[in-house]
């Protein structure tokens, strides 16, 4: 469901927030969406300002914040992709 930088859908009487809203599907995220969505309800003019959230896999030891490859593509920033092999790192292996 698209909603603009207040949560507010098409439909000036409905607000969505967390995974109908779209992008990332973190619970923290759905969170901050919450409360600029019941601000606005309440009269404030508060608009969503996400640079980047911290991400993680659950128990890999893996995380990661910033735009993905994807995303710097396509909003043309300079990026740099770095690998590394999984074993040369104690937690990588699973």
């Amino acid at each position: 469901m698209k909603v603009n930088h207040h949560q507010l859908t098409n439909d000036p009487n409905i607000y969505a927030i967390g995974d109908i809203a779209g992008g990332i599907l973190l619970a923290h995220k759905a969170h901050k969406e919450a409360r600029i969505a019941v601000e606005n309800i309440n009269g404030e003019n508060v608009v969503l300002r996400i640079l980047s959230f911290g991400r993680g896999l659950h128990r890999s030891g893996t995380a990661w914040c910033g735009l993905t490859e994807a995303e710097a593509k396509e909003k043309g920033v300079k990026y740099e992709v770095v690998k590394f092999r999984g074993g040369l790192r104690p937690r990588a292996e699973l």
